[in-house]
C-alpha cells in the first residue's frame, strides 16, 4: 500500500492565468478604426522585443483592467524607462505622419536604443533625413 502511493507522479496544475502574445496582437490588428498612439506604442514595443513580451502581455493585462494606455502602466511599474518611452513616442509620431514606415521605425528604434541616440540619430544610421 505504502509503495502504490510513492510511486504516484505529481501533476502541477496548469496556470491558464499566463496571456498568448499573439492574442493581443490580433486585438490590436483586428479593430477597424485608425490605431490609437498607445496601441502603436504597445505594437512597437512587442515588434522591437527591447522589453519581455511577459511582462508587456502582463502590463496589457493590468491596463485592460485599469482603463490606462499599456506605456503608462509599463512607465509606472518602472519596467519602461522614460528614455525608451519618449523614443517610442517619437517612432509612433513618425509612422502616424507618414515620414518613416513601421520596418525603418523599427530598426531606428534599435540603433537609437543601443547608442542611446534620438530617434532621428538612429534613422540617419539608415541613411534618413539626407
Amino acid at each position: 500500500m505504502l509503495q502504490q502511493q510513492t510511486s504516484r507522479s505529481y501533476v502541477k496544475p496548469v496556470d491558464n492565468r499566463k496571456s498568448d502574445p499573439s492574442v493581443w496582437k490580433q486585438r490590436l490588428a483586428d479593430e477597424g478604426a485608425p490605431p490609437r498612439q498607445e496601441d502603436t506604442l504597445t505594437n512597437l514595443l512587442m515588434k522591437t522585443r527591447l522589453l519581455p513580451q511577459e511582462e508587456i502581455c502582463h502590463a496589457m493585462e493590468i491596463a485592460e483592467s485599469l482603463g490606462q494606455p499599456v506605456d503608462q502602466v509599463l512607465s509606472n511599474t518602472g519596467i519602461l524607462p522614460e528614455e525608451l518611452r519618449n523614443l517610442l513616442v517619437k517612432a509612433a509620431n513618425f509612422i502616424e505622419r507618414g515620414l518613416v514606415s513601421e520596418a525603418l521605425a523599427i530598426d531606428g528604434l534599435h540603433v537609437a536604443h543601443r547608442k542611446r541616440l534620438s530617434f532621428e540619430g538612429g534613422l540617419s544610421y539608415f541613411g534618413w533625413g539626407w
